[in-house]
Protein backbone atom coordinates (compact mmCIF):
# COMPACT_ATOMS: atom_id res chain seq x y z
CA UNK A 1 0.00 0.00 0.00
CA UNK A 2 2.81 2.44 0.85
CA UNK A 3 4.55 1.65 -2.45
CA UNK A 4 1.35 2.43 -4.40
CA UNK A 5 0.90 5.70 -2.52
CA UNK A 6 4.48 6.71 -3.39
CA UNK A 7 3.94 5.88 -7.08
CA UNK A 8 0.68 7.86 -7.11
CA UNK A 9 2.35 10.91 -5.57
CA UNK A 10 5.28 10.74 -7.99
CA UNK A 11 2.94 10.60 -10.96
CA UNK A 12 0.80 13.39 -9.50
CA UNK A 13 3.85 15.64 -9.08
CA UNK A 14 4.80 15.08 -12.72
CA UNK A 15 1.30 15.86 -13.92
CA UNK A 16 1.22 19.08 -11.88
CA UNK A 17 4.21 20.33 -13.89
CA UNK A 18 2.35 19.86 -17.20
CA UNK A 19 0.26 22.65 -18.79
CA UNK A 20 -3.45 22.65 -18.11
CA UNK A 21 -4.27 22.19 -21.82
CA UNK A 22 -2.52 19.23 -23.40
CA UNK A 23 -1.00 20.05 -26.78
CA UNK A 24 -1.30 17.79 -29.78
CA UNK A 25 1.79 16.33 -31.42
CA UNK A 26 1.52 18.75 -34.33
CA UNK A 27 1.24 21.76 -31.98
CA UNK A 28 4.28 20.56 -30.06
CA UNK A 29 6.31 20.40 -33.28
CA UNK A 30 6.25 16.63 -33.80
CA UNK A 31 5.47 15.13 -37.23
CA UNK A 32 2.32 13.11 -37.72
CA UNK A 33 2.95 9.50 -36.60
CA UNK A 34 3.08 6.87 -39.32
CA UNK A 35 2.17 3.22 -38.97
CA UNK A 36 4.86 0.98 -40.43
CA UNK A 37 5.37 -2.78 -40.59
CA UNK A 38 8.73 -4.16 -41.69
CA UNK A 39 8.95 -7.62 -43.25
CA UNK A 40 12.36 -9.28 -42.95
CA UNK A 41 13.35 -12.59 -44.53
CA UNK A 42 16.10 -15.19 -44.24
CA UNK A 43 16.96 -17.33 -47.31
CA UNK A 44 19.72 -19.91 -47.80
CA UNK A 45 19.62 -20.55 -51.56
CA UNK A 46 21.99 -23.58 -51.51
CA UNK A 47 24.89 -22.87 -53.87
CA UNK A 48 23.69 -20.29 -56.38
CA UNK A 49 26.23 -20.52 -59.21
CA UNK A 50 26.33 -19.57 -62.87
CA UNK A 51 25.95 -22.21 -65.53
CA UNK A 52 28.91 -24.47 -66.34
CA UNK A 53 30.86 -23.18 -63.35
CA UNK A 54 32.45 -25.72 -61.02
CA UNK A 55 31.96 -25.46 -57.28
CA UNK A 56 32.97 -27.79 -54.43
CA UNK A 57 35.03 -30.01 -56.68
CA UNK A 58 33.47 -30.99 -59.99
CA UNK A 59 29.84 -30.04 -59.27
CA UNK A 60 28.21 -27.62 -61.71
CA UNK A 61 24.82 -26.56 -63.14
CA UNK A 62 23.63 -26.70 -66.72
CA UNK A 63 21.81 -23.75 -68.31
CA UNK A 64 18.38 -25.36 -67.84
CA UNK A 65 19.14 -26.21 -64.20
CA UNK A 66 20.11 -22.61 -63.50
CA UNK A 67 16.88 -21.36 -65.10
CA UNK A 68 14.70 -23.73 -63.06
CA UNK A 69 16.55 -22.86 -59.84
CA UNK A 70 16.18 -19.12 -60.51
CA UNK A 71 12.48 -19.62 -61.24
CA UNK A 72 11.99 -21.50 -57.95
CA UNK A 73 13.83 -18.81 -55.94
CA UNK A 74 11.70 -16.12 -57.60
CA UNK A 75 8.54 -18.01 -56.60
CA UNK A 76 9.67 -18.25 -52.98
CA UNK A 77 10.49 -14.53 -52.91
CA UNK A 78 7.01 -13.77 -54.26
CA UNK A 79 5.51 -15.74 -51.35
CA UNK A 80 7.74 -14.03 -48.79
CA UNK A 81 7.04 -10.42 -49.89
CA UNK A 82 9.81 -9.00 -47.72
CA UNK A 83 11.39 -5.55 -47.62
CA UNK A 84 14.75 -6.98 -46.48
CA UNK A 85 16.05 -10.45 -47.29
CA UNK A 86 19.35 -11.96 -46.20
CA UNK A 87 20.88 -14.61 -48.49
CA UNK A 88 23.58 -17.24 -47.97
CA UNK A 89 25.67 -19.42 -50.31
CA UNK A 90 25.82 -16.84 -53.10
CA UNK A 91 28.64 -17.40 -55.60
CA UNK A 92 27.49 -15.03 -58.37
CA UNK A 93 25.21 -12.10 -57.39
CA UNK A 94 24.06 -11.54 -61.00
CA UNK A 95 22.14 -14.83 -60.85
CA UNK A 96 20.42 -13.68 -57.65
CA UNK A 97 19.60 -10.33 -59.28
CA UNK A 98 17.80 -12.20 -62.07
CA UNK A 99 15.71 -14.08 -59.49
CA UNK A 100 14.80 -10.79 -57.78
CA UNK A 101 13.68 -9.35 -61.12
CA UNK A 102 11.51 -12.39 -61.91
CA UNK A 103 9.83 -12.39 -58.47
CA UNK A 104 7.74 -9.31 -59.31
CA UNK A 105 7.94 -8.04 -55.73
CA UNK A 106 10.27 -5.16 -56.51
CA UNK A 107 8.66 -3.65 -59.60
CA UNK A 108 7.26 -0.56 -57.85
CA UNK A 109 10.25 -0.06 -55.54
CA UNK A 110 13.89 -0.21 -56.54
CA UNK A 111 15.62 -3.23 -55.03
CA UNK A 112 19.23 -2.74 -53.99
CA UNK A 113 21.35 -5.87 -53.81
CA UNK A 114 24.37 -5.69 -51.50
CA UNK A 115 26.91 -8.44 -52.10
CA UNK A 116 30.69 -8.75 -52.20
CA UNK A 117 30.74 -12.22 -53.79
CA UNK A 118 33.33 -12.84 -56.50
CA UNK A 119 32.55 -16.46 -57.43
CA UNK A 120 35.54 -18.01 -55.66
CA UNK A 121 33.68 -19.04 -52.48
CA UNK A 122 30.12 -18.84 -51.07
CA UNK A 123 29.18 -15.46 -49.62
CA UNK A 124 26.21 -13.66 -48.11
CA UNK A 125 24.05 -10.92 -49.61
CA UNK A 126 21.25 -8.52 -48.69
CA UNK A 127 18.34 -7.39 -50.85
CA UNK A 128 16.66 -4.17 -49.70
CA UNK A 129 13.73 -2.23 -51.09
CA UNK A 130 14.84 0.78 -49.00
CA UNK A 131 17.97 2.94 -49.41
CA UNK A 132 21.21 1.47 -48.05
CA UNK A 133 23.32 4.30 -46.63
CA UNK A 134 26.23 2.18 -45.34
CA UNK A 135 27.61 -1.20 -46.38
CA UNK A 136 30.75 -3.15 -45.61
CA UNK A 137 32.08 -6.67 -45.37
CA UNK A 138 33.81 -7.84 -42.19
CA UNK A 139 36.39 -10.57 -42.71
CA UNK A 140 38.79 -10.33 -39.76
CA UNK A 141 38.01 -11.00 -36.10
CA UNK A 142 38.20 -8.13 -33.59
CA UNK A 143 41.43 -8.21 -31.60
CA UNK A 144 39.60 -8.83 -28.31
CA UNK A 145 37.78 -11.91 -29.69
CA UNK A 146 40.82 -14.14 -30.32
CA UNK A 147 40.49 -17.11 -27.93
CA UNK A 148 43.36 -17.94 -25.58
CA UNK A 149 43.70 -21.47 -24.14
CA UNK A 150 46.31 -22.04 -21.41
CA UNK A 151 48.17 -18.92 -22.44
CA UNK A 152 48.27 -19.85 -26.14
CA UNK A 153 46.26 -17.95 -28.76
CA UNK A 154 44.38 -20.11 -31.24
CA UNK A 155 45.42 -19.43 -34.86
CA UNK A 156 41.94 -18.21 -35.86
CA UNK A 157 41.77 -14.64 -37.16
CA UNK A 158 39.00 -14.43 -39.78
CA UNK A 159 35.53 -15.66 -40.80
CA UNK A 160 35.36 -18.43 -43.36
CA UNK A 161 32.41 -16.55 -44.87
CA UNK A 162 32.72 -12.78 -44.30
CA UNK A 163 29.93 -10.99 -42.40
CA UNK A 164 27.89 -8.36 -44.23
CA UNK A 165 26.94 -5.17 -42.39
CA UNK A 166 24.51 -2.62 -43.85
CA UNK A 167 22.57 0.37 -42.53
CA UNK A 168 19.12 0.80 -44.08
CA UNK A 169 17.06 4.01 -44.00
CA UNK A 170 13.44 3.02 -43.30
CA UNK A 171 10.41 5.10 -44.37
CA UNK A 172 9.64 6.05 -40.75
CA UNK A 173 13.07 7.71 -40.42
CA UNK A 174 14.76 4.91 -38.49
CA UNK A 175 18.30 3.83 -39.39
CA UNK A 176 18.34 0.05 -39.02
CA UNK A 177 21.59 -1.90 -38.82
CA UNK A 178 21.38 -5.28 -40.54
CA UNK A 179 23.94 -8.08 -40.22
CA UNK A 180 23.96 -11.13 -42.51
CA UNK A 181 26.21 -14.03 -41.51
CA UNK A 182 26.78 -17.71 -42.22
CA UNK A 183 28.65 -19.64 -39.54
CA UNK A 184 30.72 -22.80 -40.01
CA UNK A 185 28.64 -25.90 -40.75
CA UNK A 186 28.57 -29.10 -38.67
CA UNK A 187 30.49 -30.97 -41.37
CA UNK A 188 33.67 -32.45 -39.81
CA UNK A 189 36.99 -30.89 -40.78
CA UNK A 190 38.74 -33.98 -42.19
CA UNK A 191 40.35 -34.98 -45.45
CA UNK A 192 38.37 -37.01 -47.96
CA UNK A 193 40.58 -40.05 -47.39
CA UNK A 194 39.97 -40.03 -43.62
CA UNK A 195 36.18 -39.65 -43.55
CA UNK A 196 35.66 -43.35 -42.82
CA UNK A 197 37.96 -43.26 -39.80
CA UNK A 198 35.69 -42.80 -36.79
CA UNK A 199 38.45 -41.32 -34.64
CA UNK A 200 39.43 -38.77 -37.27
CA UNK A 201 35.75 -37.97 -37.80
CA UNK A 202 35.23 -37.27 -34.07
CA UNK A 203 38.22 -34.93 -34.03
CA UNK A 204 36.88 -33.27 -37.18
CA UNK A 205 33.52 -32.58 -35.52
CA UNK A 206 35.35 -31.03 -32.56
CA UNK A 207 37.37 -28.81 -34.90
CA UNK A 208 34.19 -27.73 -36.70
CA UNK A 209 32.59 -26.85 -33.36
CA UNK A 210 35.64 -24.79 -32.34
CA UNK A 211 35.49 -22.84 -35.61
CA UNK A 212 31.77 -22.15 -35.27
CA UNK A 213 32.09 -21.12 -31.60
CA UNK A 214 35.01 -18.80 -32.38
CA UNK A 215 33.05 -17.13 -35.20
CA UNK A 216 30.06 -16.70 -32.87
CA UNK A 217 32.26 -15.05 -30.21
CA UNK A 218 33.83 -12.76 -32.82
CA UNK A 219 30.42 -11.64 -34.05
CA UNK A 220 29.31 -11.09 -30.45
CA UNK A 221 32.16 -8.61 -30.04
CA UNK A 222 31.25 -6.92 -33.34
CA UNK A 223 27.63 -6.57 -32.23
CA UNK A 224 28.54 -5.06 -28.84
CA UNK A 225 30.90 -2.60 -30.54
CA UNK A 226 28.05 -1.59 -32.84
CA UNK A 227 25.74 -0.96 -29.84
CA UNK A 228 28.38 1.11 -28.07
CA UNK A 229 28.99 3.19 -31.19
CA UNK A 230 25.28 3.66 -32.06
CA UNK A 231 23.26 3.02 -28.86
CA UNK A 232 19.99 4.41 -30.30
CA UNK A 233 20.06 2.33 -33.50
CA UNK A 234 18.06 -0.95 -33.61
CA UNK A 235 19.73 -4.07 -35.00
CA UNK A 236 18.47 -7.12 -36.93
CA UNK A 237 20.65 -10.18 -37.48
CA UNK A 238 19.88 -12.58 -40.35
CA UNK A 239 21.78 -15.77 -40.95
CA UNK A 240 22.28 -19.49 -41.14
CA UNK A 241 23.95 -20.30 -37.80
CA UNK A 242 24.06 -24.07 -38.49
CA UNK A 243 22.73 -24.79 -35.01
CA UNK A 244 19.56 -24.44 -32.95
CA UNK A 245 18.81 -21.69 -30.42
CA UNK A 246 19.54 -23.39 -27.11
CA UNK A 247 23.10 -24.54 -27.79
CA UNK A 248 26.41 -23.09 -26.70
CA UNK A 249 27.43 -21.58 -30.04
CA UNK A 250 24.13 -19.75 -30.57
CA UNK A 251 24.03 -18.49 -26.99
CA UNK A 252 27.59 -17.20 -27.39
CA UNK A 253 26.30 -15.09 -30.28
CA UNK A 254 23.05 -13.92 -28.67
CA UNK A 255 24.11 -13.72 -25.02
CA UNK A 256 22.46 -15.26 -21.97
CA UNK A 257 19.97 -13.50 -19.67
CA UNK A 258 21.42 -12.28 -16.36
CA UNK A 259 21.08 -14.01 -13.03
CA UNK A 260 18.23 -12.41 -11.09
CA UNK A 261 20.37 -11.72 -8.00
CA UNK A 262 22.96 -9.64 -9.81
CA UNK A 263 23.05 -5.91 -9.04
CA UNK A 264 20.63 -3.87 -11.07
CA UNK A 265 23.22 -1.95 -13.17
CA UNK A 266 24.88 -5.20 -14.24
CA UNK A 267 21.57 -6.74 -15.28
CA UNK A 268 20.61 -3.65 -17.27
CA UNK A 269 23.91 -3.79 -19.17
CA UNK A 270 23.34 -7.46 -20.05
CA UNK A 271 19.75 -6.81 -21.19
CA UNK A 272 21.00 -4.00 -23.41
CA UNK A 273 23.36 -6.31 -25.32
CA UNK A 274 21.09 -9.36 -25.69
CA UNK A 275 19.83 -10.61 -29.04
CA UNK A 276 16.33 -12.12 -29.06
CA UNK A 277 15.32 -14.99 -31.33
CA UNK A 278 12.14 -14.21 -33.25
CA UNK A 279 11.37 -17.92 -33.31
CA UNK A 280 11.38 -18.02 -29.51
CA UNK A 281 9.18 -14.92 -29.33
CA UNK A 282 6.70 -16.59 -31.72
CA UNK A 283 6.69 -19.84 -29.76
CA UNK A 284 5.70 -17.92 -26.62
CA UNK A 285 2.54 -16.78 -28.41
CA UNK A 286 1.72 -20.19 -29.94
CA UNK A 287 0.16 -23.26 -28.39
CA UNK A 288 2.99 -25.53 -29.56
CA UNK A 289 6.32 -25.47 -31.39
CA UNK A 290 6.26 -27.04 -34.87
CA UNK A 291 8.90 -24.86 -36.55
CA UNK A 292 11.82 -26.27 -38.51
CA UNK A 293 13.95 -24.95 -41.34
CA UNK A 294 16.17 -27.96 -42.07
CA UNK A 295 15.86 -31.76 -42.04
CA UNK A 296 18.94 -33.93 -41.76
CA UNK A 297 19.01 -37.65 -40.98
CA UNK A 298 15.45 -37.53 -39.62
CA UNK A 299 16.08 -34.56 -37.30
CA UNK A 300 13.94 -31.45 -37.73
CA UNK A 301 15.89 -28.37 -36.65
CA UNK A 302 15.79 -24.59 -36.89
CA UNK A 303 19.19 -23.63 -38.27
CA UNK A 304 18.11 -20.36 -39.92
CA UNK A 305 17.50 -17.50 -37.54
CA UNK A 306 16.35 -13.90 -37.32
CA UNK A 307 17.51 -12.08 -34.18
CA UNK A 308 16.43 -8.62 -33.03
CA UNK A 309 17.99 -6.26 -30.52
CA UNK A 310 16.47 -4.99 -27.28
CA UNK A 311 14.67 -2.20 -29.17
CA UNK A 312 12.12 -4.81 -30.35
CA UNK A 313 11.80 -6.72 -27.08
CA UNK A 314 8.46 -6.29 -25.30
CA UNK A 315 10.19 -6.81 -21.98
CA UNK A 316 11.97 -3.50 -22.53
CA UNK A 317 9.64 -0.62 -21.47
CA UNK A 318 11.34 1.67 -23.99
CA UNK A 319 11.00 -0.59 -27.05
CA UNK A 320 10.01 1.13 -30.31
CA UNK A 321 8.38 -1.92 -31.91
CA UNK A 322 7.82 -5.63 -31.52
CA UNK A 323 7.79 -8.90 -33.46
CA UNK A 324 4.23 -9.32 -34.64
CA UNK A 325 4.40 -12.57 -36.59
CA UNK A 326 6.83 -15.22 -37.82
CA UNK A 327 6.22 -17.72 -40.63
CA UNK A 328 8.31 -20.44 -42.29
CA UNK A 329 8.16 -21.77 -45.85
CA UNK A 330 9.28 -25.39 -45.50
CA UNK A 331 6.82 -27.42 -47.59
CA UNK A 332 9.61 -28.30 -50.04
CA UNK A 333 11.67 -30.04 -47.34
CA UNK A 334 11.34 -33.84 -47.35
CA UNK A 335 12.51 -36.28 -44.69
CA UNK A 336 14.53 -38.75 -46.74
CA UNK A 337 14.53 -41.32 -43.91
CA UNK A 338 10.78 -41.87 -44.43
CA UNK A 339 10.84 -42.44 -48.23
CA UNK A 340 12.75 -44.54 -50.75
CA UNK A 341 12.38 -41.95 -53.51
CA UNK A 342 15.49 -40.23 -54.76
CA UNK A 343 14.73 -36.69 -53.56
CA UNK A 344 16.99 -33.97 -54.94
CA UNK A 345 16.91 -30.46 -53.43
CA UNK A 346 19.70 -29.38 -55.74
CA UNK A 347 17.42 -27.22 -57.88
CA UNK A 348 15.61 -25.83 -54.84
CA UNK A 349 17.13 -25.44 -51.38
CA UNK A 350 17.78 -27.72 -48.44
CA UNK A 351 16.71 -24.92 -46.06
CA UNK A 352 13.35 -23.35 -45.32
CA UNK A 353 12.70 -19.63 -45.61
CA UNK A 354 11.81 -17.48 -42.60
CA UNK A 355 9.66 -14.35 -42.72
CA UNK A 356 9.38 -12.01 -39.72
CA UNK A 357 7.02 -9.06 -39.49
CA UNK A 358 8.08 -6.24 -37.14
CA UNK A 359 5.58 -3.55 -36.21
CA UNK A 360 6.85 -0.10 -35.28
CA UNK A 361 4.87 2.10 -32.93
CA UNK A 362 3.51 5.32 -34.50
CA UNK A 363 6.04 8.06 -33.90
CA UNK A 364 8.31 5.41 -32.29
CA UNK A 365 6.45 6.06 -29.02
CA UNK A 366 5.49 3.05 -26.92
CA UNK A 367 1.84 3.66 -25.90
CA UNK A 368 2.12 1.18 -23.04
CA UNK A 369 4.83 3.18 -21.31
CA UNK A 370 3.05 5.07 -18.52
CA UNK A 371 5.12 8.22 -19.10
CA UNK A 372 5.10 7.99 -22.94
CA UNK A 373 2.99 11.09 -23.60
CA UNK A 374 4.72 13.16 -20.95
CA UNK A 375 8.14 12.14 -22.29
CA UNK A 376 7.10 13.07 -25.82
CA UNK A 377 5.72 16.50 -24.92
CA UNK A 378 8.16 17.27 -22.10
CA UNK A 379 11.33 15.18 -22.48
CA UNK A 380 13.11 17.18 -19.80
CA UNK A 381 10.87 15.60 -17.14
CA UNK A 382 11.77 11.99 -18.01
CA UNK A 383 15.39 10.75 -17.94
CA UNK A 384 16.70 9.17 -21.14
CA UNK A 385 17.93 6.14 -19.20
CA UNK A 386 16.23 5.03 -15.99
CA UNK A 387 18.27 5.52 -12.85
CA UNK A 388 18.87 2.85 -10.26
CA UNK A 389 16.02 3.99 -8.02
CA UNK A 390 13.41 4.53 -10.73
CA UNK A 391 10.30 2.38 -10.81
CA UNK A 392 9.67 0.28 -13.89
CA UNK A 393 6.19 -0.51 -15.24
CA UNK A 394 4.95 -4.08 -15.19
CA UNK A 395 5.73 -5.93 -18.42
CA UNK A 396 4.28 -8.85 -20.32
CA UNK A 397 7.26 -11.15 -19.85
CA UNK A 398 8.57 -9.60 -16.62
CA UNK A 399 12.22 -10.29 -17.37
CA UNK A 400 14.13 -8.17 -14.94
CA UNK A 401 11.70 -5.27 -14.68
CA UNK A 402 10.37 -5.95 -11.18
CA UNK A 403 10.01 -3.20 -8.59
CA UNK A 404 13.18 -1.89 -7.03
CA UNK A 405 14.11 -0.44 -3.67
CA UNK A 406 13.70 3.26 -3.17
CA UNK A 407 16.96 5.26 -3.08
CA UNK A 408 18.12 6.11 0.40
CA UNK A 409 17.67 9.74 1.43
CA UNK A 410 19.87 11.77 3.74
CA UNK A 411 18.60 12.09 7.32
CA UNK A 412 18.36 15.56 8.84
CA UNK A 413 16.48 17.20 11.68
CA UNK A 414 13.03 18.55 10.85
CA UNK A 415 12.28 22.22 11.51
CA UNK A 416 9.10 23.24 13.41
CA UNK A 417 7.60 24.83 10.25
CA UNK A 418 8.21 21.68 8.22
CA UNK A 419 6.65 19.61 11.02
CA UNK A 420 3.49 21.73 11.04
CA UNK A 421 3.26 21.54 7.23
CA UNK A 422 3.74 17.78 7.27
CA UNK A 423 1.06 17.21 9.92
CA UNK A 424 -1.43 19.45 8.10
CA UNK A 425 -0.82 17.66 4.78
CA UNK A 426 -1.22 14.29 6.47
CA UNK A 427 -4.51 15.39 8.07
CA UNK A 428 -5.94 16.47 4.72
CA UNK A 429 -4.62 13.69 2.44
CA UNK A 430 -4.69 10.53 4.53
CA UNK A 431 -7.90 8.67 5.30
CA UNK A 432 -8.27 7.77 8.97
CA UNK A 433 -10.55 4.95 10.04
CA UNK A 434 -11.37 3.61 13.47
CA UNK A 435 -12.32 -0.02 13.26
CA UNK A 436 -14.09 -2.05 15.98
CA UNK A 437 -15.57 -5.52 16.02
CA UNK A 438 -19.02 -4.32 14.96
CA UNK A 439 -18.69 -0.85 13.48
CA UNK A 440 -16.39 1.32 11.33
CA UNK A 441 -16.54 5.11 11.63
CA UNK A 442 -15.00 7.39 8.97
CA UNK A 443 -13.70 10.70 10.26
CA UNK A 444 -12.68 12.39 6.98
CA UNK A 445 -14.24 12.26 3.52
CA UNK A 446 -11.84 11.19 0.76
CA UNK A 447 -10.60 13.71 -1.78
CA UNK A 448 -8.90 11.40 -4.28
CA UNK A 449 -9.93 8.45 -6.39
CA UNK A 450 -7.64 6.16 -4.39
CA UNK A 451 -9.26 7.23 -1.12
CA UNK A 452 -12.74 6.74 -2.61
CA UNK A 453 -11.85 3.12 -3.28
CA UNK A 454 -10.75 2.79 0.33
CA UNK A 455 -14.06 4.24 1.51
CA UNK A 456 -16.01 1.78 -0.63
CA UNK A 457 -14.00 -1.10 0.81
CA UNK A 458 -14.67 0.09 4.35
CA UNK A 459 -18.40 0.42 3.65
CA UNK A 460 -18.43 -3.12 2.27
CA UNK A 461 -16.75 -4.34 5.46
CA UNK A 462 -19.44 -2.60 7.55
CA UNK A 463 -22.22 -4.21 5.50
CA UNK A 464 -20.61 -7.63 5.77
CA UNK A 465 -20.21 -7.29 9.54
CA UNK A 466 -23.83 -6.10 9.96
CA UNK A 467 -25.07 -8.98 7.81
CA UNK A 468 -23.06 -11.49 9.82
CA UNK A 469 -24.51 -10.15 13.11
CA UNK A 470 -28.06 -10.36 11.76
CA UNK A 471 -27.51 -13.97 10.69
CA UNK A 472 -26.18 -14.85 14.16
CA UNK A 473 -29.27 -13.27 15.82
CA UNK A 474 -31.63 -15.21 13.53
CA UNK A 475 -29.85 -18.48 14.34
CA UNK A 476 -30.16 -17.79 18.09
CA UNK A 477 -33.90 -17.08 17.76
CA UNK A 478 -34.42 -20.32 15.81
CA UNK A 479 -32.54 -22.33 18.48
CA UNK A 480 -34.67 -20.81 21.27
CA UNK A 481 -37.88 -21.55 19.38
CA UNK A 482 -36.82 -25.17 18.79
CA UNK A 483 -35.95 -25.60 22.48
CA UNK A 484 -39.31 -24.13 23.58
CA UNK A 485 -41.29 -26.47 21.30
CA UNK A 486 -39.35 -29.52 22.47
CA UNK A 487 -40.04 -28.67 26.12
Amino acid sequence: YQRRVREFRQKKNLLLQLPAKRMSQQEAGFPRPKKFKLRVGQFNVCNLVKEDTKYYGNSKYTANEVKSKVKWIAGQLAKMECHLVGFEEIFHPEVLQEALNQSGCYEKTKCELVSFADGSHPSVALASSFPVIEKETIRNFPAESVPIVEGVELPLRSFQRPVLRAVVHLPNGVHLTVFVLHLKSKRPVVDAEERQDQKKQAVGYAASLILRATEAAAFRCIYINELNKHPDRPVVVLGDLNDVVHVVTTEILSGTPPWKKLPRPQREEIWRTLLYSTNELQVRLSDRDVTYSHIYNGRYEVLDHIFVSNAFNKGNPYHIGYVEYLSLLNDHLIDQTTTDDNVQNRLQSDHGQIVCQIKFYPGLQNPYHRFAQEAQLHPQLIPSQPSTGQKRPSTEYGEGYEDQQEPQQELRQETPEEGKKRTSEAATSVLFAETTKTKVTITKAPNTHHQQKQQEQLEQQVQQQDGAEKKKKKKKKKKKAVQATSV
